[in-house]
């Protein structure tokens, strides 16, 4: 590959950030937060508990969730207070910390190997399907990536750039070092092995200046220094967890196979060419490399150590992601090279030379946009989007009058908590899940809101067939003089939503009252009773034809 201009190379890589934008923003709003979604928010406290400060958010982690770094909660509480804890408010600081890693991606690569490698690494980690289904998810993952090429590009900056090491550079390679601590334990493996690889180098100047920064990252961490001995004694009690964890070679065949988009046997090639062009260029792509071996080797010894690492939780390597986008780039690059030095016509070299990335990036497009390829669920998973409710009960529901009931199925204890964070959105409609709602607890409480109510809206899961509960519900409704409105509110295959009422004037288009205008009527008043003794409450709404102004 030719080098590129500055000009050329920023258009490139606009353009790559762009298309990770747009990768990176299908799932932000598509379903409820799952179950280690909400862990998250709960440890940053925004459920709806009292806000807590930093060292509050520490404590919670330290004590309550010691095996994850407390980097991100922290973070989470504080993007929280500011852009709210909707879906999409909370996944889009997912979305921040991958963009944030391509452009470090798009760095790193330049630093090894001038712009085209860098070019090549951003596109690379950009389509790459494993790290675009974290640019989703409200987890640290894409933080951890940004935070690791941080890391690298800062120590070969203090190494291998032409002008001194200033402070900028190590400002930089302690936040990578400490960030990449606090944001997981289990990216330990990338600042170790960068360390491992630092005691082989020269020790002039620059050398005690990373060793001095290297330092200064341990001292910032030491604040959470128990929570990872809490995290690694919490580990040790997981008896079922380590019965499932995957063996040295499973680990190793997976991650290549995610790291690979499915395209393993490139990979290798990619990394065989890389490696060899590495040797040859110099110090900073040699040293890329070798840290990337020395993090698969430790993270492969934390395995056999911890054994924690299961089918799911994959995610612990995603560090290596970033070096791996480079490591891919440098491989591209070679081949592009060594194509240009062959005696072919100028115009078979460059097909020849375009193929190779187009059908590397292309085969991670085709993985990031393959419903299938990181989930048997297909495109949004497993979780339901109770947005879809909640968008209609904001409007529709009289929150004195109503009861939302809704029928989960086998999946009401996975879905009780995101379902409970997301009807806040409507308080105060008293809202019940099948979990609870037929649980001996609060049996008696659900019939008597249900006897009580106007209205009963019934949402229903409606992937799995309907079960004892559903048949129960049903017939408390009716004995409770309930009876199904016209028509559905929802009708997705994977959910429903009707309204019941006590009468038919209680329907969205029942009998109307008064009519104040052209589009514009009170409805909803009940046929009266031959005798009232006492107050008599009557549900009526204003009925608004969708023509009719705002103002």
């Amino acid at each position: 590959m030719r080098d590129l201009s500055l000009r050329h190379a920023l258009a490139l890589l606009l353009a790559t950030l762009l298309l990770a934008t747009l990768l990176g923003m299908q799932r932000l709003d598509s379903e409820a937060l799952w179950y280690d979604e909400m862990w998250s928010v709960d440890i940053a406290r925004g459920t709806g508990a009292a806000p807590l400060n930093a060292s509050e958010v520490l404590a919670n982690v330290i004590y309550n969730d010691p095996t994850q770094g407390p980097g991100y909660p922290l973070l989470l509480a504080g993007w929280g207070a500011l852009a709210g804890w909707s879906e999409f408010a909370v996944r889009v600081l997912s979305l921040f910390g991958g963009l944030l890693a391509v452009a470090l991606a798009y760095r790193v690569g330049r630093e090894v190997a001038g712009r085209p490698a860098g070019v090549l690494a951003a596109a690379s980690l950009a389509v790459s399907a494993f790290f675009v289904w974290y640019m989703h998810e409200a987890r640290t993952y894409t933080l951890v990536v940004a935070l690791g090429l941080l890391l690298l590009w800062a120590y070969r900056r203090i190494l291998y750039a032409p002008a001194a090491p200033g402070w900028r550079s190590g400002a930089a390679f302690i936040l990578g070092g400490a960030g990449l601590l606090y944001a997981n334990y289990y990216a330990v493996a990338l600042p170790a092995a960068l360390a491992l690889y630092h005691l082989w180098q020269p020790k002039n100047r620059r050398w005690w200046y990373a060793t001095w920064a290297g330092g200064l990252a341990v001292v910032a961490f030491l604040p959470a220094v128990i929570g990872m001995v809490n995290g690694i004694e919490r580990y040790s009690t997981w008896e079922e967890q380590r019965a499932r964890a995957l063996s040295l070679p499973q680990l190793l065949g997976i991650s290549t196979y995610f790291a690979a988009n499915g395209a393993v046997l490139l990979l290798l090639l990619l990394c065989i060419a890389g490696g060899v062009f590495a040797w040859r260029h110099g110090p900073a792509a040699r040293g890329l490399v070798l840290v990337t071996l020395l993090t698969v080797a430790l993270s492969l010894l934390m395995q056999a150590v911890l054994n924690v690492i299961e089918i799911t939780k994959i995610r612990y390597v995603l560090a290596l992601w970033g070096p791996l986008a480079v490591w891919a780039a440098l491989g591209l690059l070679a081949v592009g090279r060594g194509l240009a030095r062959a005696r072919l016509p100028r115009p078979a070299v460059r097909g020849l030379a375009a193929l190779l990335p187009a059908l590397w990036l292309a085969g991670g497009l085709h993985a990031s946009l393959d419903p299938f390829f990181m989930t048997e669920n297909g495109p949004t998973g497993d979780l339901m989007r109770w947005r879809t409710l909640t968008n209609i009960l904001r409007e529709q529901a009289l929150p004195q009058h109503d009861v939302l009931a809704y029928y989960s199925g086998r999946r009401a204890h996975d879905d009780v908590q995101s379902f409970q964070f997301s009807m806040r959105e409507v308080a105060p409609l008293r809202t019940f899940i099948t979990f609870s709602v037929f649980d001996a607890a609060t049996a008696d409480e659900l019939q008597a809101q249900t006897q009580a109510a106007a209205r009963v809206w019934y949402g229903m899961d409606r992937r799995f067939p309907p079960d004892e509960e559903h048949t129960r519900f049903l017939a408390l409704l009716a004995a409770a003089g309930l009876r199904p409105c016209p028509g559905y509110f929802v009708a997705e295959p994977a959910l429903s939503l009707q309204l019941y009422a006590q009468s038919p004037a209680y329907c969205p288009g029942g009998p109307v009252v008064v009519q104040a205008g052209a589009g514009i009527a009170l409805t909803g008043w009940p046929p009266l009773p031959a005798t009232v003794r006492g107050d008599w409450t009557i549900p009526t709404g204003w009925t608004l034809a969708a023509d009719v102004p705002p103002e």
